[in-house]
Parts: C-alpha cells; structure tokens; sequence
C-alpha cells in the first residue's frame, strides 16, 4: 500500500513497475505519477497506489475495494457549513487503473478519493476509510489492507490547495488475510 508521502502533500513516486498514471483528463484526479495529497482545477484528491505480491501470477487475482464510512465537511462562501456521511459500500477501482501483467507476481491499482471543486465551496475536510482486497481466482484466499486519510483543503479566488499540516493517511491495519 503506497499511499504518499503523510503528513505533507506530494512527493511520492508510483512503485518500481508500476506503468500505470492518472490521465490528467480523467476527472476525479489531479493527473500525473504523484502520489498524496492534491490539489487542482478538478477538486481535492487523496492519490493513492494499492500494490500486492502474489504467488501465481497476477492475473489469477481479482482486486477490490470498499469504503468503511467516513464523512465530508463542506465550509461555504456565504459562510455556512454541512457535513455529510460517506456511506460504506463498493468502491472498485477502474479496469483501465489496474496492472495485472502475465508473467508477473505483482498487482497494482491507482485511486483518487477526494471531493471534487465547486466554485460555492471555500474549504473541505474529508475523511474516510477504506478496505483494499486481493482475492485468488484459483483458490479461496484473500488478503486485505485496510486505511484511511484526512484530507484538509481550501479554495482561495478558484485557488485550490491543500493543507499539509492537518492532511493525513494511513494503514489503519496491514495486509491480513480476509473473507472473500
């Protein structure tokens, strides 16, 4: 699990191996190979890398995710404020976001939770915890990583930003093995 650089804001680079990238066009994320907490046009995104060894090839594993819960704090211009559930269900990552190469033990998969911006919005804090999971679709086995972020953000004159002071991520329980 790659999920940046806590407590600052970028820095961290994809995984050795890892071809994948966020297309800057795809929206829900703020482009590029930087990993943390971001920033841009699009809104504020957590960019996260999930990375899995495995023993029997890549391709013989089926990857998911779960939110857990988690809510969302929105602070407006005219100086009113709502927070708002994240309610837990399936949130599976993307095909064209996902690296199964044959030949290869090793699964890796990009995310970018966050908020997205809206010019009415003057700052966010966002939190919400996750359940990453690598199952064998050969045999019944599966492992799981489970995290969390807080992302802390701003909209300055259509500026968006990020604190690094109060954005956080972290493993909330490392790679166990888990239910399919």
């Amino acid at each position: 699990m790659n999920l940046g650089p806590p407590p600052s804001s970028r820095g961290s680079s994809l995984s050795i191996g890892d071809n994948l990238s966020w297309s800057s066009a795809k929206s829900g994320s703020c482009g590029a190979k930087v990993l943390g907490a971001q920033g841009c046009a699009a809104g504020w995104f957590w960019q996260v890398e999930v990375a899995a060894t495995v023993s029997n090839g890549a391709p013989n594993w089926s990857v998911s995710q779960n939110i857990n819960g988690g809510s969302t704090t929105y602070y407006y211009t005219n100086l009113t404020s709502k927070t708002v559930p994240v309610n837990p269900g399936a949130d599976n990552p993307s095909a064209s976001f996902v690296q199964q190469t044959s030949g290869s033990n090793s699964i890796f998969w990009l995310d970018s939770p966050g908020v997205y911006y809206a010019s009415n919005i003057a700052s966010i804090n966002d939190s919400v915890s996750f359940t990453s999971k690598v199952c064998s679709t050969k045999v019944t086995t599966c492992s799981c990583v489970d995290w969390t972020y807080t992302l802390v953000g701003s909209n300055t004159l259509g500026t968006v930003s990020v604190n690094t002071q109060t954005s956080s991520a972290s493993i909330t329980k490392a790679s166990y093995s888990c239910s399919p």
